[in-house]
């Protein structure tokens, strides 16, 4: 199991679905960067309160950890729109969060489109 699909399953086990989702609805789809110690003021206490960000801190920081999406789209119509959002010009995080994918796939998207573009050059 990987620290993603760990952290959250013992989410949903300690803290309750609810949690769980915000949680997967904030950071879903993006390389997430827990610290080495819990903070009032961070973006992960905001989203899901202190108590939460005191235990994932402690099970899993200092760490970056993929947070999967949490949606049911089809597979074919999420890969069409990661395609349009990772040639939109957005920023990676905000092109994932737009679509539910991962940052990942947007560079992976971003990079066929490049190898695309420079394999329709003029022949020689």
């Amino acid at each position: 199991m990987s620290d993603a699909e760990d952290l959250m399953t013992r989410l949903t086990e300690r803290f309750g679905k609810g949690v769980a989702l915000r949680f997967s609805h904030e950071f879903g789809g993006v390389v997430l960067c827990v610290p080495g110690r819990a903070m009032a003021k961070h973006r992960i206490a905001e989203a899901v309160g202190l108590e939460v960000m005191r235990w994932i801190v402690a099970e899993f920081g200092p760490n970056r950890i993929p947070i999967p999406v949490a949606d049911d789209k089809g597979w074919k119509a999420l890969q069409r729109a990661a395609r349009r959002a990772a040639t939109s010009g957005l920023e990676a995080p905000a092109a994932a969060r737009l679509v539910g994918v991962s940052q990942r796939a947007i560079h992976r998207h971003r990079a066929k489109a490049r190898s695309a573009k420079s394999l329709k050059g003029p022949l020689l």
